[in-house]
């Protein structure tokens, strides 16, 4: 994992977690039936459980622009997750309005076109190894995990100092 020596700094000030569900917990893959109907999506399980013990230092939100199956996913696991078809900026500007944060307090996880908005927009964003080129370019922080093999892991091994940190200044 390469890290560049100011990411620790960044750490410090994040508050919230937002990532897209597509092309990072999964790999942007699903089945589709004749009718246009997303019938299946696999996810990485061991992400899920990297989300539940972020949640214990951070706030976490998934934005999506594809609500088929990505609901009932995040909502039976108690992830928030906030939909636009059209746009995910705006998803991401009303998470941070909630949150009363600014973009230097927020960490975004993209892969696709219609992540790059909101990567331009966060100081401090990050992208599957496999994500498209003009997400790569755009991004602080290219990951070394391709999407759906537990890129949220490798999110949580980066913050683990900063949780660790947090932790010890509440003892």
């Amino acid at each position: 994992m390469n890290t560049s020596p100011d990411i620790f700094e960044r750490c410090e000030k994040i508050k919230l977690i937002v990532s897209e569900m597509d092309g990072v917990v999964n790999k942007g893959l699903s089945g589709i039936g004749e009718m246009n109907v997303t019938l299946f999506k696999q996810y990485c399980l061991k992400d899920f459980e990297a989300i539940n013990e972020l949640k214990k230092t951070f706030i976490f939100a998934f934005v999506t622009a594809d609500n088929s199956i990505n609901y009932y996913a995040a909502r039976a696991r108690n992830i928030p997750l906030f939909y636009n078809q059209k746009d995910k900026k705006q998803p991401l500007v009303n998470l941070m309005q909630k949150y009363g944060v600014g973009p230097e307090e927020v960490l975004y996880i993209g892969t696709s076109f219609s992540d790059l908005e909101n990567i331009k927009m966060i100081p401090f964003s990050m992208c599957p190894a496999d994500a498209i080129t003009d997400v790569k370019l755009q991004s602080y922080f290219i990951l070394d995990t391709p999407a759906g093999d537990g890129v949220i892991c490798e999110v949580y091994a980066l913050l683990k100092p900063e949780i660790v940190r947090r932790q010890t200044l509440t003892i």
